[in-house]
């Protein structure tokens, strides 16, 4: 112990006296001891479950938020999504008290969670634009989304037609922003040769899911995958 304190408690405490020390205090660790008193009083906490309802549709929001990491994953931003169902269950919580419930009902959640998932996938697209700064690698990123939607892949052609930012690259940049599907999408060229009857052969990218959902139906004859 300190002298200065030693010599305090000879000054100020007579012996056999307990010395709690409030008399010392400043107002403001006075006020502060209150309150921690008070709190030391409180009563328990009240159990609020969800109801069975409830807990199912948690069970879809954990499902849906999988499916959407998965998604997130060639952006590194499946991590975002991390905390949604929770900060979902809090608010949801908080609903169902201001609503005066015993338990956390559906509509609760439902409110909650579409309040939760608005805001969360609005902060996801922002950041993927703010990572995207480079205007090929955003124009291979638009491109890819639309590819992944068509069955059959996209040719460069349709391609240029349909995304007003690859129609306005030069050639070497097309090239580049077909070269980022490849290397970060894995969308790959395949080429589908010419039939008995004449034409040219064609190239379209496109996923490999879907190159071998084609090959697995039997819908394309003949194809060499110049990956």
């Amino acid at each position: 112990m300190p002298d200065k304190l030693k010599n305090f408690i000879k000054r100020n405490v007579k012996p056999g006296e307990i010395w709690e020390g409030r008399d010392y205090l400043s107002e403001e660790d006075k006020l502060m001891n209150d309150l921690n008193e008070e709190f030391d009083k409180r009563d328990d906490p009240t159990e609020i479950p969800f109801s069975k309802a409830a807990d199912r549709y948690l069970d879809e929001i954990g499902l849906w938020v999988k499916k959407e990491q998965d998604a997130l994953d060639k952006y590194r931003l499946a991590g975002m999504l991390t905390r949604c169902k929770e900060i979902a269950q809090r608010i949801s919580l908080i609903v169902a008290i201001s609503c005066r419930s015993d338990r956390v009902e559906i509509e609760h959640l439902e409110w909650a969670w579409k309040y939760v998932r608005f805001y969360t996938m609005e902060m996801v697209e922002m950041t993927k634009q703010r990572l995207g700064s480079n205007p090929i690698i955003r124009t291979a990123d638009a491109l890819a989304e639309r590819i992944e939607r068509a069955d059959k892949g996209l040719t460069v052609r349709e391609m240029t037609r349909l995304e007003y930012s690859f129609r306005n690259l030069s050639d070497r940049d097309k090239k580049e922003a077909l070269a980022h599907l490849t290397s970060v999408h894995d969308i790959a060229p395949v080429n589908f040769k010419a039939s008995e009857k004449g034409g040219r052969e064609t190239i379209r990218y496109m996923t490999r899911e879907a190159e071998s959902a084609l090959r697995s139906r039997g819908k394309k004859r003949d194809i060499d995958d110049l990956a």
